[in-house]
C-alpha cells in the first residue's frame, strides 16, 4: 500500500531498457495485485535481481511480495511430492568443511574442477554434498511459488548436512547461498560462499598465488551482490591475482545477466538480448577476461561475449603458486 506509483522502478529493469517490455515493472505489479487483477504473465515475468527495490524511496520489499503473490497462484500442497528424495546421498569424502555445488556448478564443470584443486592446495579435508548429483537447494521452486516442494528439499539437505557433521558449509552458486542463509536451519554450520572461503585461505597464508598484469573485470551476480551483499570479497579475490577493471554499472547498479531462474516469461532469445548488453558493457572496460561468481551468470555472460568469461575460482586455480 505504500506504491506511490512513482515510477522510478521502470527505468532500473532490464525488461524495459532491453526488451522493450514494459507492462510488468514492479509499479504495475502492485497496482494489479491492490486491486485484485494480478495475472500470472505480470507476476511471472521478473527477473526479480534487486534493481527495483534498490532504488524504491519508500523501501518496498517487492521481492517478497512478488513470491508472495507467486505462492498464492502456484503453491499446490502435495505430501506424496518429492517424497523419492527423503535419504538420498550421494556424498563422497569426509571433513568438517562440506562443499554444495548445486545444479548450476555442476553444469559448469570448471568451477567444479577449481574449487578442487584450490581444496587440495590448501590441505582441506572436504566432504562433497553432491558432486555425482543431489538435491536441488530449493530456490528455484521457491521463486517459481511452489514453496511447499522447496521446503521439502531444504528438510532433506538439511538432514544430509546433520548427518555428515560439517561445520563449515561453502558453495560457488550465490542462488544456493542465499537460501541456505535465510532459509535453512543451519545453526551452528557457518555457510559461505566460494569468494569468501578462498579469500580466508589467501589471508591465512593457505593459498599462495602468481599476481600479474592481466586485466580483469567483474560482474556482480544479483544474489550475491544485492542479494547477499557481498561485494568486497570477490573484488579482493581478483585483486590478489591481476589487475581489476570496473565496469560503469557495477556493485548496487551491476545489471542481471538475463538468465534469472526466477524469471520463467522471457525466452532464450530475450535472455540471450540480455547477456549481450551485460557482456558489451563489462568488454567496454578494456579487460582481458570477464569474471564472474555464479555458474548461472557465467553460462549466460559466456553466451553474449566476444572475450573470456571465467568463475572467479578459476583464475585463483589457474595462479596457484607451486
Amino acid at each position: 500500500e505504500a506504491c506511490s506509483r512513482c515510477g522510478i522502478c521502470i527505468d532500473p529493469c532490464q525488461l524495459q531498457s532491453v526488451l522493450s517490455i514494459d507492462n510488468v515493472q514492479s509499479v504495475y505489479f502492485l497496482r494489479d495485485r491492490r486491486y485484485g487483477r494480478l495475472r500470472p504473465e505480470v507476476a511471472d515475468n521478473c527477473l526479480m535481481c534487486g534493481r527495483c527495490a534498490a532504488k524504491c524511496p519508500v523501501g518496498i520489499d517487492l521481492n517478497t511480495l512478488r513470491l508472495n503473490s507467486r505462492d498464492a497462484m502456484r503453491n499446490l500442497p502435495d505430501k506424496r511430492r518429492y517424497d523419492y528424495l527423503r535419504g538420498l546421498d550421494r556424498s563422497q569424502g569426509t571433513g568438517k568443511v562440506g562443499y554444495f555445488a548445486g545444479c548450476m556448478t555442476l553444469l559448469t564443470p570448471r568451477t567444479l574442477a577449481a574449487m578442487e584443486r584450490i581444496f587440495t592446495t590448501a590441505g582441506e579435508a572436504v566432504w562433497w554434498a553432491d558432486r555425482d548429483g543431489g538435491v536441488c537447494c530449493g530456490r528455484p521452486l521457491k521463486l517459481a511459488g511452489e514453496t511447499d516442494a522447496a521446503r521439502k528439499m531444504m528438510t532433506c539437505n538439511t538432514e544430509l548436512f546433520r548427518k555428515h557433521g560439517i561445520q563449515t558449509l561453502v558453495t560457488s552458486c550465490p542462488i544456493c547461498l542465499k537460501v541456505f542463509r535465510e532459509d535453512y536451519a543451519l545453526e551452528g554450520i557457518e555457510v559461505l560462499h566460494h569468494s569468501e572461503y578462498i579469500l580466508r585461505l589467501l589471508r591465512a597464508g593457505r593459498l599462495r598465488t602468481e599476481h600479474d598484469s592481466t586485466r580483469y573485470t567483474y560482474h556482480d551476480p544479483c544474489e550475491l551482490g544485492r542479494g547477499s551483499g557481498i561485494y568486497d570479497q570477490p573484488r579482493a579475490v581478483i585483486e590478489a591475482v591481476g589487475e581489476l577493471l570496473e565496469p560503469a554499472a557495477t556493485r548496487e547498479n551491476a545489471p542481471c545477466c538475463g538468465s534469472s531462474v526466477a524469471n520463467t516469461a522471457i525466452d532464450d532469445g530475450q535472455q540471450k538480448a540480455i547477456a549481450r548488453q551485460v557482456a558489451t558493457e563489462l568488454e567496454a572496460t578494456g579487460a582481458e577476461v570477464i569474471v564472474t561468481a555464479c555458474p548461472l551468470c557465467k553460462k549466460a555472460i559466456g553466451r553474449g561475449a566476444t572475450k573470456k568469461v571465467h568463475d572467479l575460482a578459476e583464475i585463483v586455480a589457474d595462479k596457484i603458486r607451486a
